[in-house]
């Protein structure tokens, strides 16, 4: 039976060995969604063209099972985004918005938005600049994106100063941000509760 062969551009979500001679990714697709991936592990200490979390990588992929399972056969980075394991909390913001990804099932119309949502964050959060702000900015376009009334429903009910203060970040670049950081984490826990509660996004404990 021949090979399956497919070409995708994708942000790797999560990465674990598997046996003694392979590791496990999880790569993010626009097209695809979430997508299992197998890699041989390299001999060869290359830093370099190493692949690691939030890597953008463009991937030929083999199957000979019908895609049941996917081999790397060739790739190359895109970007790294090597700066946001240097910043405390922009690794932990990340790391949160990637489990989100990793634990939902996105609408096939959505996906694409959402790549090019999370390109954008991954860029915002590599500056280290206001990280929880990036977060929240991302959390309410992502649900946006998935259909659910964010500013109809969660950001009409917060109280008017809430209101201005959602309206301002959405509307300003993150290095020019005002809002208060206290008001920030507390709006952050207000729209994650509305999403545990209120959707279908599930949200990572």
């Amino acid at each position: 039976m021949p090979s399956l062969l497919l070409s995708l551009d994708g942000i790797v979500l999560s990465k674990e060995p598997s046996g003694d001679s392979w590791f496990r990714l999880i790569v993010f697709s626009a097209h695809h969604g979430n997508i299992l991936c197998l890699k041989r592990l390299s001999q060869r200490k290359n830093t370099a063209t190493s692949i690691d979390l939030f890597n953008e990588l463009h991937i030929n992929l083999e199957s000979r099972n019908q895609g049941r399972s996917w081999f790397i056969s060739e790739y190359h980075h895109l970007n790294n985004f090597q700066q946001i394991g240097k910043n405390y909390d922009s690794l932990i913001y990340a790391s949160r918005f990637t489990k989100i990804l990793l634990k939902n099932t996105l609408h096939e119309e959505s996906r694409l938005h959402v790549y090019q949502l999370f390109q954008t964050a991954l860029n915002a959060w590599s500056t280290g600049i206001r990280p929880e702000v990036t977060f929240l900015k991302s959390l309410y376009l992502l649900a946006r994106d998935e259909g659910y009334p964010v500013k109809e429903d969660w950001c009409e009910k917060l109280p008017t100063p809430n209101r201005t203060t959602v309206a301002s970040i959405l509307s300003t670049r993150v290095a020019e941000q005002q809002a208060n950081e206290s008001e920030t984490h507390s709006l952050l826990s207000s729209l994650e509760h509305y999403l545990n509660h209120h959707t279908e996004i599930h949200m990572p404990s």
